[in-house]
């Protein structure tokens, strides 16, 4: 039956808006901790902005180039979260902006798909977007840049896809805006002409005809959103840093360790939590194959998933173009536009969604790593503004740096490791001396080296690959002898409560007295 095709599409969407609500209502209650460590330098940076406007500098990000020149690669994502909460911006905004969020992504997925296919869409697949894998559904649930970059990158997808090989002066200025937005809210500016180049492939694939000229709009808006912000040089500075230097380090064995989120997961976990990703990327590849349609959005949907492989990252992106490409391909089937498969629809998308939830809820719970607000709440007791607090882990510096906001401290690691290793590498070595359990003199290093007042060391702490709690032990044992010779030392435990420990066991912070 194919009446009444406003109100079905209606309906579905507003049952997949409310099922949206639920879920996230569900996972991130008010009051609840954030997920992740991003979020607090998120939040910490998008108050600075409301307080006193874009800074000069962060003094938290002590040894790296933010310290005495900050550019924010994400500086709309930072824009919208300091309009969101003004000076007052705090924990407690983190729920409704990841909501708000979530229901944006759906919106844009639903006109998207809307603008491509018709009133054959069917509404309710639009909630596999969190569906298709619990790690999609887990970073969703983070207040993450991408949460805000998805939305314009969906748009040029979806323009790419509908616009001929030439494109119109219309299409020309959609590309370009799309792109220029995407380059204000996230550190990958490559990634739109990646984009444009696969979806060419995909369009000659069904067409015949590349229609690269794409690339010329997308690349002029992507120049344009690397020029038109605060500190442009600063700004192509840090992006040169994340997008050419961190790679070439990486590949040359400069850097040594790199952050989870690059590496690639346990195969044994990404099948766990991303198999429904996985097996309706293969669905699709089929369906297209056999239709030979629908390349230019199967295309780069099933090559982002395919990436989930080598990088969890990716998943942020394949989960939501996937969607977009399916829903576009279930209405060229008997079930679009039909109040029978917007039913079907809707409970198989429901279901994988309760599976995603079932996965992703405890890693929400062992995510938050409450033991490090009574970390911060002692260093803001016991320090003075300017002291430099030495961390082995890069993850901790961020939601330390939000719980001390009033006592600014400075730290030996934010955000990246590749950051140290490019403003300096001579403390980068000696940091990693230390991270590696490879310095026998770690506390004296930590005293004179960088002239450190405290230390917060997780009690598992270890290089990648090694036994954990390998490092923790090594620092232990040359704080004891420092303070056999003489040396005034304290120490504080702060173990982490019972459904934490899984993840982290707990801290302990030392401090040098004299």
């Amino acid at each position: 039956m194919r009446t009444a095709p406003r109100l079905r599409l209606l309906l579905g969407t507003l049952a997949a808006l409310a099922t949206t609500v639920w879920l996230f209502r569900d996972l991130l209650p008010p009051g609840s901790f954030p997920v992740g460590w991003d979020v607090f330098w998120n939040l910490h940076v998008a108050r600075t902005i409301a307080e006193q406007g874009l800074p000069a500098a962060v003094p938290q990000a002590a040894f790296t180039q933010l310290a005495v020149d900050h550019a924010d690669r994400q500086w709309l994502f930072s824009l919208v979260l300091a309009a969101y909460g003004g000076r007052d911006l705090g924990l407690e905004h983190v729920p409704p902006l990841v909501l708000g969020f979530a229901l944006a992504k759906l919106a844009v997925l639903l006109a998207c798909a809307r603008w491509l296919v018709g009133p054959r869409l069917l509404a309710t697949p639009v909630l596999l977007a969190f569906g298709l894998s619990a790690s999609a559904l887990f970073r969703a649930a983070a207040l993450r840049d991408m949460l805000l970059a998805i939305l314009p990158l969906l748009v040029l997808l979806a323009r790419l896809a509908r616009c001929d090989a030439r494109p119109k002066r219309n299409d020309q200025a959609w590309l370009a805006g799309a792109a220029l937005v995407f380059t204000w809210s996230h550190g990958a500016p490559v990634l739109p002409l990646a984009l444009a180049v696969v979806v060419g492939a995909g369009r000659r694939l069904d067409t015949g005809r590349c229609g690269f000229r794409t690339l010329l709009p997308i690349g002029a808006g992507v120049l344009l959103g690397l020029l038109a912000r605060p500190n442009p040089l600063g700004c192509l500075e840090l992006l040169w840093t994340l997008n050419v230097f961190l790679p070439w380090a990486s590949a040359t064995g400069a850097l040594p360790l790199h952050p989870t989120e690059f590496a690639a997961p346990p195969f044994d976990l990404l099948l766990a939590h991303s198999w429904p990703l996985l097996l309706a990327a293969g669905l699709s590849l089929a369906t297209a194959w056999r239709r030979r349609a629908d390349w230019r959005l199967v295309l780069p949907a099933v090559l982002l998933a395919i990436g989930t492989v080598f990088g969890a990252r990716l998943v942020e992106l394949a989960a939501p173009c996937l969607t977009l490409a399916v829903l576009v391909q279930l209405a060229a089937t008997r079930l679009g536009g039909t109040w029978r498969g917007e039913l079907a629809a809707a409970a198989v998308a429901i279901g994988l969604l309760g599976l995603a939830h079932h996965h992703a809820q405890p890693s929400l719970d062992a995510n938050r790593l409450v033991a490090l607000a009574d970390v911060g709440d002692d260093l803001r007791q016991r320090a003075r503004p300017g002291d430099v607090v030495f961390v082995t882990d890069w993850g901790v510096s961020s939601p330390l740096t939000w719980f001390t906001r009033d006592v600014p401290l400075r730290f030996t690691g934010i955000t990246d490791p590749v950051l140290m290793l490019r403003a300096a590498p001579d403390a980068f070595a000696a940091w990693w001396r230390i991270k590696s359990a490879a310095d026998p003199e770690a506390a004296r290093t930590i005293r004179e080296r960088f002239g450190a007042r405290f230390a917060v060391i997780g009690f598992a702490d270890a290089a990648p690959g090694r036994p954990a709690g390998e490092t923790a032990v090594q620092v232990w044992q040359t704080f004891g002898a420092l303070a056999q010779r003489g040396v005034a030392v304290q120490s504080r435990d702060v173990p982490s409560p019972p459904r934490h420990a899984t993840l982290e066991p707990g801290f302990r912070l030392y401090e040098f007295t004299d």
